[in-house]
Formats: structure tokens, sequence, C-alpha cells
């Protein structure tokens, strides 16, 4: 019987979270942990879902799948849809198989974990059905279902997610390969953030119409790119300085978290959020760091605040 697997990577965004959604360029990589998902042939006429990481598990039929309207009810809302897509789009009659999803990637901290769940079912849909869909099709399925879940979405996660390498993203435009950097740059994890990716996406829309704003994070984005290309560490910290003030600013960086940055600037590094951020609570999820010296300072310094550095 067949059976086969495909995995999605998460991201970590460098530089231009949110304004990205407004056509100015990100720099975005793979971050180490993925979402797998495993395609098994059954001798069942129905379709078996399996979702180890809400230990839940349901079975439906082809019915199930034609009637979803993309309401997001719970955990198995999102599957759902992107069956429906693939039953409209490429006329597959879903039975006999049985589909398990797991990951080790953490949710809602800004790792891409929507977009890598999604990819991993897109790669597999694709793989054991011999679609044969070019990356551009696998893109476009992908996007319209984080649509479902962030609203807006730019595509930078899927990007990632589909291509599993560091990325140049611009909305609408063709990716570009990023250069793989050696700077000394580290993950934090301040806690799950308290609102949503659409609920970020929904406050800062009120600073859609400000250009400038929008063309200092073009700006700050291209002065990280070519520092992180001239290996150029001055430059590099000084371009996350001004993407941590320009997050301030659209307001999606909490005050602790603000108060945890400063701390490590006054340590002689700098950080930002990567990701959505939060309007509300403590937590933002991921924090990057750069610093040059020794490590061990900025551990402790997370630890104090009682949060998880990653490394």
């Amino acid at each position: 019987m067949t059976n086969i697997e495909a995995k999605a990577s998460g991201k970590v965004i460098l530089s231009g979270e949110h304004s990205v959604v407004y056509n100015k360029p990100a720099l975005a990589v793979p971050f180490s942990k993925s979402v797998f998902c495993n395609i098994s042939e059954t001798n069942s006429s129905d379709i078996k879902v399996k979702l180890t990481d809400f230990e839940s598990e349901r079975v439906f039929n082809l019915n199930d799948i034609i009637n979803s309207d993309g309401s997001l009810l719970d955990e198995f809302s999102l599957p759902l849809y992107i069956l429906n897509m693939f039953y409209k789009k490429y006329n597959i009659k879903f039975e006999g198989v049985e589909i398990t999803v797991k990951s080790n990637l953490p949710i809602s901290v800004g790792l891409g974990s929507s977009a890598a769940f999604i990819m991993s079912w897109v790669k597999g849909l694709n793989q054991y059905y011999e679609l044969n869909l070019s990356d551009k099709e696998m893109f476009e399925v992908g996007l319209d279902a984080e649509n479902l879940v962030h609203l807006k979405s730019s595509g930078i996660d899927i990007a990632v997610a589909l291509y599993g390498k560091p990325i140049k993203y611009i909305k609408g435009t063709d990716i570009e390969s990023l250069q793989e950097s050696e700077a000394k740059l580290y993950l934090i994890n301040t806690g799950k953030a308290e609102s949503l990716t659409a609920d970020c996406v929904k406050h800062v829309k009120k600073f859609a119409d400000d250009d400038v704003v929008w063309g200092k994070f073009n700006d700050v984005t291209l002065s990280i790119e070519k520092a992180l290309l001239s290996n150029d560490s001055e430059a590099l910290k000084q371009g996350i300085k001004n993407n941590h003030k320009l997050l301030c600013d659209i307001e999606v960086v909490p005050n602790k978290v603000k108060k945890f940055i400063e701390e490590v600037e006054s340590m002689g590094g700098a950080a930002k959020i990567s990701g959505a951020g939060s309007v509300a609570g403590d937590n933002a999820g991921i924090v990057l760091a750069y610093i040059e010296d020794d490590k061990e300072p900025l551990k402790q310094l997370a630890e104090q605040y009682n949060y998880d550095f990653i490394g």
C-alpha cells in the first residue's frame, strides 16, 4: 500500500515582518523544526485525519469535505478546508486514506507553525496523488489556506515552508535566495503571544497609509541584508536596533519585551521580535537577538525573564 511523508519547516523572520504585507522586502530563514504529514492507503472508504499534537483524530467522508465552508470551528476546520480546495481544484475523490500530522514546531510564537502545517498537507497531497504541481501552484494553494487563518497573509511564511531555504521576499514578485550568514544570531522564546497574528495584522492596518513608516521599514531591511552579506557586525547591530524601534512604533512589542530588549542593548547587543509580535499581554513569541561576544550573559538575562533561550 502507498505511504508517503512530506515535511515543511518553520521560519524565522530576520527583518520585514508586517511591512512585507505592504509590499516591502522581508528576509527570512528556515527554522530547524518542522511539521510532518504522513499519508497512507487504507481499506476504508473514508478518510481518517489524526492530529497528534492535539491528540485528536476524526473520520470524514467525501460529503464532509465537499460541504466544508471554511469556518474555523476547531482543529479540523483547516484540514477540511485544504481537502475541499484539492477536491475543487484537482477533482480528488478522497477515500481510503489516513493522514497523520505531527509537529515539533512551537505554535503561536512567530515561527510560522500555521504555514508549515498547511504546506506539509499541500506537499503531501501533491506527492500522494501524483499531481505534479509546480512550486507556484503549491504556493498559491498554501496562500489561500493561510489567508483563512491570518486574514491577509503576505505569503512569506508559506514561501519558506515551501522552499525550505533562506529567502528575500517581496509580495507578488519572484522569490530570491538569500545567502546564509555566519552572524551570531540567537532566538529567545518570550512565550505564546496572547493575540493572534490576525489581531496584530488588524491593529497595524491603521498605519496602512503611512508611506513614511513603510519606507523606513524598507530601508532597514535592505540595510540588514547588506550587513549580513558583508559580515558588517556594527551595521547589523544598528539595523536590528532600528528595526526594533519601528516595530515599537507600530505597537506590536509588549512592554515587558521592550524592557528585555533594552537590557540586551545595554550589554552591547541588539534584539527585535521575529514574527507578528503581540498587541495584548506580556509575551511576543520569538525575539531575535544579536550579540558579538559571549552568549552566556544573554542566556542568563533570558532566564531572569523566564524566557526560553533556544540558541
